[in-house]
């Protein structure tokens, strides 16, 4: 057996018990106790290396099973005894993310771009399959994650800084960074929606990560949190789950680390950035990190209206991983974009900034 890349428990529609089964780099598996058997008829085979399963809403025992070299993607169906292969058709190379829509579509996302099956849970075999790309409002080239967020379908291409959403009234993706955690260069993100309805979020580019939960009020509105969970942005993440007690299971390259939304007793005092130093471009330090007297504040001679603010963040561990946002009060309306530079400067700024 060589690396496994999905595991699922595929849920028994008619009552038997339930099936834990893997995506391979050799095949099919179900797993049983310390048993492992191949599904799929001839064994194991690189020929049938997948990174992604999926069990359909719509056909309760229909299991779509992705093969990652050729591009097939198989329909197995579950008889309440055995497993026999439905139907099979090909589609894109190196598909890893398949998601179910609720009129039975079927989206399949990967290297070759993204394609959506029409109708597939009616007539998987002869349904109509569709490609879309830069004319349908998607970037051309590369690879893309594909998820389901709140009953819409939202596509993240790789090296990109942005996510889309489609629009099936137009017929085309369009912009929609609802969930996109921006940094400082460009970046490739991933969402992941919980039963809860929290949407946790995911961007990475180069050694800089930020992971972010939005958490989805009785309104329907979301409310993004990072505070609580900035420990986990040290880790390379792909996939988030929840288990059965309430627990998120973040799983990456690191391994897979179990987090407790609702605490333990333990926790984390406010995260919080200080200015260290404000210097104008020529002359003394306006500010040394010391604390004015009360309702005292530090005036600056117009002659010094450019400025350098340095900032520091006490976090102990993973300062590496520390990014900043900047907004001078009376001069910005809005937050720049994370970086990791621990200052800003501000040249010829007006009275009252």
């Amino acid at each position: 057996m060589s690396q496994g890349f999905d595991l699922m428990v595929f849920g028994d529609p008619a009552g038997g018990r339930d099936q834990l089964l893997g995506a391979t780099g050799n095949g099919l598996i179900r797993i049983e106790g310390d048993k492992v058997t191949p599904l799929m008829p001839g064994g194991y085979s690189s020929l049938n290396s997948s990174y992604i399963m999926l069990q359909s809403t719509r056909v309760p025992n229909r299991l779509y099973y992705a093969l990652s070299n050729s591009g097939g993607l198989l329909a197995y169906r579950w008889d309440g005894a055995r497993w026999a292969e439905e139907a099979r058709r090909t589609l894109i190379a190196g598909i890893r993310y398949l998601v179910e829509a609720e009129d039975g579509s079927l989206w399949a996302g990967g290297q070759g771009g993204v394609v959506r099956i029409d109708k597939a849970a009616d007539n998987f075999q002869g349904a109509k399959n569709e490609t879309f790309g830069a004319e349908n409002g998607l970037p051309g080239g590369g690879s893309y994650a594909l998820k389901r967020v709140g009953g819409q379908i939202i596509a993240t291409p790789a090296n990109y800084a942005g996510m889309f959403r489609w629009d099936s009234t137009a017929h085309k993706f369009i912009p929609d960074d609802r969930f996109f955690l921006k940094a400082d260069s460009i970046s490739g993100g991933n969402v992941w929606e919980q039963p809860n309805g929290d949407v946790w979020s995911s961007t990475s580019t180069g050694r800089i990560r930020r992971i972010g939960v939005f958490h989805r009020g009785g309104d329907g509105r979301y409310t993004l949190d990072e505070d609580s969970v900035r420990g986990l942005s040290a880790f390379e993440v792909t996939k988030i789950v929840t288990a059965e007690d309430g627990s998120v299971l973040v799983i990456g390259s690191d391994g897979v680390i179990r987090y407790n939304p609702r605490g333990g007793g333990r926790t984390e005092p406010p995260f919080r950035a200080m200015v260290r130093l404000v210097r104008p471009f020529s002359g003394k330090a306006l500010f040394g990190g010391d604390r004015a007297p009360e309702g005292q504040g530090v005036e600056v001679p117009w002659g010094q209206n450019s400025l350098n603010f340095e900032v520091a963040a006490p976090l102990l561990g993973n300062e590496e991983q520390t990014v900043y946002q900047y907004l001078l009060e009376g001069a910005e309306k809005n937050w720049t974009d994370w970086g990791k530079q621990a200052g800003a400067s501000y040249r010829s700024l007006g009275p009252g900034a």
